[in-house]
């Protein structure tokens, strides 16, 4: 019966589970899973097209107000947390929940600095030496390094070869006086996660590692069981004549 007899729909906040033709690698619930229960958000974007966490978020929340106003009870089920956190917490993507509001935290933090004071002034000498002097032509290992002195916790994020963001993390060291952009996101995020969308109840399932890996271990047989090897093969073929199509279009405009 619908959701178990209390009258729910399930919304899935699986990151991957959304794409069509991955049913078996993202093993995407089956209509015998679901047992007439509804559920929303699966297999319906190409897989050759990026799907943003702003998009989920928009129409996620939509379903969920649907789900309200014929009266049943939204089931968030997944998936990916930042997905579902983005739906608890309505400030957390602007706190610097993704790539491009981060970029804009940086900005609006730097300038917000040098209106004040100058932030090379705050810093002392032997910190500054540690900066590289021309951060646009500075290479991988030297800024990775720089951050690991200046922003140890931003630095075990991110990946040495992330040079791009190793680069913010850095840029905003220097522009802001000597902040780290690792404590800046965790206060935003902090102040994000008291303020909550909804009045929701969040179950976590844990499981000891043993029993974990014997389930993965099975799942991915039952996967090569159900044709994941064909599964694979056909998205590749896909997307590799999808580009093939879009190199032909650039080159015939």
């Amino acid at each position: 019966g619908r959701g178990m007899g209390y009258g729910a729909e399930v919304v899935s906040a699986d990151s991957m589970q959304i794409y069509r033709g991955n049913d078996v690698s993202s093993a995407t619930v089956t209509s015998e899973e679901m047992d007439g229960v509804p559920h929303h958000l699966l297999s319906f974007v190409e897989p050759s097209r990026q799907y943003l966490i702003q998009e989920f978020k928009k129409e996620a929340t939509q379903k969920i107000q649907d789900i309200h106003r014929r009266g049943f009870l939204p089931i968030v089920a997944g998936g990916t947390m930042m997905w579902i956190e983005s739906l608890i917490f309505a400030d957390l993507l602007e706190a610097g929940g993704n790539d491009h509001k981060v970029d804009e935290i940086c900005t609006r933090e730097s300038k917000s600095t040098s209106q004040r004071e100058d932030p090379q002034k705050a810093i002392h000498d032997d910190v500054a030496a540690i900066i590289p002097k021309d951060m646009a032509s500075a290479g991988a290992k030297e800024l990775h390094l720089a951050l690991q002195q200046l922003d140890p916790v931003m630095a075990n994020r991110l990946h040495p070869n992330d040079v791009r963001k190793v680069r913010r993390a850095v840029r905003y060291y220097r522009d802001t006086g000597g902040h780290q952009l690792s404590e800046l996101l965790s206060e935003k995020r902090r102040s994000a996660f008291r303020t909550a969308t909804y009045d929701a109840c969040v179950i976590w399932l844990t499981c000891s590692k043993e029993v974990l890996n014997t389930r993965l271990d099975k799942r991915i047989d039952k996967m090569m069981a159900n044709g994941l090897v064909d599964e694979c093969d056909g998205l590749f073929q896909l997307l590799v004549e999808k580009a093939a199509g879009n190199i032909k279009a650039f080159t015939s405009e």
